[in-house]
């Protein structure tokens, strides 16, 4: 704690005279050792969630601002870490990631932009989430992993029969499909070729007794369409809830006799098998049940070791008044203060905050 007044001095003569002014310095938000994170940066990392989180119609949490803060400031601390450590992440490893996400997902490269336009995401966006993720992974690799140790089978079987309600399958079905694609910005004679077009191949599906070899010949979903139209077990809400009352209402090898429409556009579907709802046995969730032990395990260490690097480092918040605040001892107290301020209220500080 004693490089507070160095670092602030050094941070700032590195910026040129004419740049120091009270416009420009208030444009920085949060100071973390070496490293600022810009008011404009926490700005847009808010706005990109609102926006992410209204497309899906889920409202904003309370405590978002929050969030968005700890976020920006625990990835600043991975990469310092990352930095001093030599430890860096290549573009071949983020581009294995990607491609890892599309197989299984089972998304052709066409499939795969489509899907991130529906998400409202660039792809470089996506990259840069990825190369934020493996590298949290090599640090907490090195970092934490030493720290924890593999639950026993005690534990897990003790979790087990704590949780029975959790270890509950609900019914799924095995769907296959022949997707027809609309579109909702082409002109209304157009969208009505397109649904009398997936009407002439609904009645040729019905009438065919290969529904395989009529997704294989008409479905434009490019990823199922190579097999047969099997999107494989779906429960309720896992795949397109907008048309599950029609498909969970099917019998075993029936196809639906009415086109079922999505926001994807029209589509033809089969349900080729059914599982009921049933308790899984101890001997299927077992490593289920480890990887959630460790990994709650590696969450409390996590938060111990962001919590300790917190504490090491020169940690500064302005906010957009010009109040500053430093983190020492493990704790906010306003700048050239003795007194320490509760988290409740940093926070609620942090969640009050205009943008």
């Amino acid at each position: 704690m004693k490089r507070f007044l160095l670092l602030t001095v050094m941070i700032l003569s590195l910026l040129p005279a004419f740049e120091l002014n009270s416009k420009l310095y208030d444009s920085i938000f949060i100071i973390i050792n070496e490293d600022v994170i810009t008011f404009n940066e926490y700005k847009l990392r808010y706005l990109k969630l609102k926006s992410d989180l209204l497309r899906r119609g889920i409202p904003m949490p309370r405590d978002s601002k929050l969030k968005i803060f700890d976020v920006l400031v625990n990835e600043k601390i991975i990469r310092q870490t990352a930095q001093k450590n030599k430890i860096f992440v290549s573009d071949t490893e983020v581009d294995e990631s990607i491609n890892r996400l599309k197989t299984m997902n089972r998304l052709s490269d066409a499939a795969f932009k489509q899907a991130l336009a529906q998400e409202g995401k660039r792809l470089q966006d996506l990259e840069e989430e990825y190369r934020q993720q493996l590298l949290s992974e090599k640090i907490m690799s090195i970092e934490l992993r030493p720290r924890i140790s593999q639950p026993e089978e005690d534990e897990i079987k003790d979790y087990y029969n704590k949780n029975k309600s959790k270890m509950i399958e609900p019914p799924k079905i095995e769907v296959s499909h022949i997707l027809i694609k609309d579109n909702p910005n082409a002109s209304l004679s157009e969208r009505s070729r397109i649904k009398k077009n997936a009407q002439e191949i609904l009645k040729k599906t019905l009438n065919s007794k290969n529904f395989e070899q009529m997704a294989r010949t008409y479905s434009e979903d490019e990823t199922s369409k190579a097999l047969g139209g099997n999107i494989g077990y779906v429960a309720k809400g896992e795949w397109l809830p907008e048309i599950d009352n029609v498909l969970f209402s099917l019998k075993t090898g029936q196809v639906a006799s009415t086109l079922l429409q999505s926001r994807w556009g029209y589509h033809i579907v089969k349900v080729t098998a059914k599982k009921r709802k049933r308790t899984v046995p101890y001997e299927d969730m077992r490593s289920r049940i480890l990887n959630f032990l460790m990994n709650q395990k590696m969450k409390d260490e996590y938060d111990k070791w962001i919590s300790e690097k917190k504490g090491e480092s020169y940690f500064e918040v302005i906010f957009p008044e010009d109040e500053k605040y430093v983190y020492d001892y493990n704790k906010w107290k306003k700048k050239n203060s003795t007194k320490f301020l509760s988290d409740d209220i940093f926070e609620k500080k942090i969640n009050s905050i205009i943008i």
